[in-house]
């Protein structure tokens, strides 16, 4: 997609503006042309340089007696007034566009299945209340749902956190592992075809995890099968303990995965300071079908109850590895089996954005620290360094695999991330180091 393409002008207009870092402290004010593009708004006063403010830092859009107030990442706001008759063109657009914006990064460009359904929304908290409501759209991906409020922040949920789903008297009700409820009315002639694009997607991702079960562990029986499928479901990553409640065969086999990738090296030596029964893997199928291999990641929680080294990190890494059942198709591609390690790199990367897209938008967890090539790993285990030494040396270390393994990582398309479990100060208060577990 060209540059040109990407940053296409939606609307432009004069206006009157204030632009603010806090509630009190004033950057800048007075009469300006306001552009929306899909990616950016920009403002831009005779003999002044511009603003250019990303849709993505766009926290929240509040529209109230003909002005409107942008709510910005961290903590700035963009009153934006005098906009006229053109006020409720303005405030669609760009709302439109940063909710297009925020689909583009949380869901990463998946493949769509049906979009913009006209409906109306309502999110009903886990004491029952009404949380939100309004109008929408909505439209389903390959792994998950998304609303799009006409007012509001994107709402979007993936298939694996989905727990119930009831319908009746015209209506859909998704219940969420939170025990928050979203739920779904008036698309009119919309409503079967959209029962039955939700219902056929879900599907065939159940199915995907009810033949990996059977794979991993061949005796498993029926119940077995779907109980530990919906823990995998589009390749979440379930924690150990959970898997073994049902199977251990299943741990075992999705383990000698990891080490037929060829990151046995990394994974237990992150696994040894670690509880062994918090470590979660998942096996995710190939971002482009069959052209692509699957690939299987983990996550591991580095803590302890240990105050002097409790460890405040949430290791993550992703490996593909080789599907038999693709494995023709993918030889039949010799572009796409070129770009495989590049597939990978991406997918990782798109994953730690997820992550931090999703802190930044939704307060959810995670802070991406620093990415460390998996050869530092493999040194560090043979090594026997301890978790101090990690942390004191690792932008050194970094720096120097960077420039002696890169062809490596091109070749494996393998990295690890690393996400601060607590804040600095917090972890730095020995009270809360025993909170480490549970955070």
């Amino acid at each position: 997609m060209s540059e040109e393409k990407k940053k296409e002008k939606l609307i432009e207009i004069k206006a009157m503006f204030r632009y603010m870092s806090s509630d009190v402290d004033k950057i800048a004010e007075g009469e300006a042309i306001i552009t929306v593009n899909t990616e950016e708004l920009i403002i831009v006063q005779q003999f002044k340089d511009p603003y250019v403010i990303k849709l993505i830092d766009v926290l929240e859009i509040n529209p109230a007696d003909y002005k409107l107030i942008l709510f910005l990442s961290p903590n700035g706001r963009l009153i934006i007034t005098e906009l006229g008759y053109e006020f409720e063109n303005f405030t669609r657009i760009l709302k439109d566009a940063r909710n297009e914006i925020l689909a583009k990064y949380l869901l990463m460009d998946e493949k769509v299945i049906r979009k913009n359904i006209k409906s109306e929304y309502a999110v009903y908290e886990t004491d029952g209340k009404v949380f939100d409501s309004g109008n929408c759209n909505v439209t389903i991906y390959e792994t998950g749902i998304s609303i799009l409020p006409e007012n509001g922040k994107l709402i979007r949920t993936a298939y694996c956190e989905i727990v119930d789903i009831n319908e009746g008297d015209y209506k859909i009700v998704i219940s969420n592992e939170e025990g928050r409820k979203i739920e779904l009315s008036k698309m009119g002639y919309e409503y079967d075809s959209f029962k039955k694009a939700l219902s056929d997607t879900l599907n065939t991702l159940d199915m995907f995890a009810q033949n990996l079960v059977m794979e991993l562990d061949p005796c498993a029986d029926t119940l077995t099968v779907r109980n530990v499928a919906r823990l995998l479901r589009d390749g979440r990553a379930a924690m150990k303990k959970d898997i073994e409640r049902y199977s251990s065969q299943v741990w075992k086999s999705l383990e000698k995965k990891i080490d037929k990738a060829g990151a046995a090296a990394e994974y237990n030596y992150l696994k040894s300071l670690s509880y062994d029964d918090k470590v979660a893997i998942g096996l995710k199928q190939g971002l482009m079908g069959e052209l692509t291999s699957d690939y299987i990641w983990f996550l591991i929680p580095i803590s302890s109850n240990n105050p002097k080294n409790p460890g405040n990190a949430i290791a993550m890494e992703a490996i593909p590895i080789e599907n038999n059942k693709k494995k023709e198709a993918v030889k039949a591609s010799s572009t796409v089996t070129q770009d495989m390690s590049k597939i990978a790199k991406d997918m990782q990367k798109n994953m730690a954005a997820n992550l931090e897209v999703t802190k930044e938008m939704f307060k959810s967890i995670g802070e991406s620290l620093q990415a460390a090539e998996s050869e530092t790993a493999k040194k560090k285990a043979k090594k026997g360094i301890d978790r101090n030494d990690n942390e004191n040396n690792a932008d050194n270390e970094n720096n120097v695999d960077d420039e002696n393994t890169g062809s490596k990582e091109e070749s494996a398309g393998k990295a690890t991330y690393l996400f601060k479990i607590s804040d600095k100060v917090d972890h730095s208060d020995p009270k809360n180091t025993k909170n480490l577990g549970s955070e």
